[in-house]
C-alpha cells in the first residue's frame, strides 16, 4: 500500500475532496478485506467438499449437498466481491487524480 502525503492547508473545496478520497480509500479497504476474507471461508469450506470427494461415505448426503451450497455461494460472493472491489479501485483512482490535496509534494 502506498502512503501519500495530503495538504491539509487546503480550501474548504479541497477539503471535500479530501474527504471524498479518504471514504473512498476507506470503502475499498473495507471491501477488500470482505474478499479475502470470504476467499478465506471457502478455502476451509473446500477441505470439506474434498472430504466429500475423496471419501463420499465419510459424510452424509445432506452435509454434501449443504457444503457444496455454500462453497458454490461463497465463490459466486467472493466474485461479486472481486467486482465491487475492482469498481472501488477505479473510484479511488479517479478521486486521486481529481484532488489537489493528494497530489505528491516536492
Amino acid at each position: 500500500m502506498e502512503l501519500r502525503q495530503f495538504d491539509l492547508a487546503a480550501s474548504a473545496r479541497d477539503r471535500k475532496s479530501l474527504r471524498s478520497l479518504l471514504e473512498a480509500m476507506e470503502s475499498y479497504d473495507h471491501a477488500r478485506v470482505l474478499r479475502s476474507t470470504v476467499v478465506h471461508l471457502a478455502a476451509l469450506l473446500g477441505v470439506v467438499v474434498w472430504v466429500c470427494a475423496a471419501w463420499p461415505a465419510a459424510l452424509s448426503a445432506d452435509v454434501r449437498r449443504l457444503s457444496l451450497a455454500l462453497f458454490g455461494s461463497l465463490i459466486g460472493l467472493a466474485v461479486v466481491l472481486a467486482a465491487a472491489e475492482a469498481w472501488l479501485y477505479r473510484r479511488q483512482q479517479r478521486l486521486i487524480r481529481r484532488s489537489s490535496a493528494a497530489q505528491p509534494r516536492d
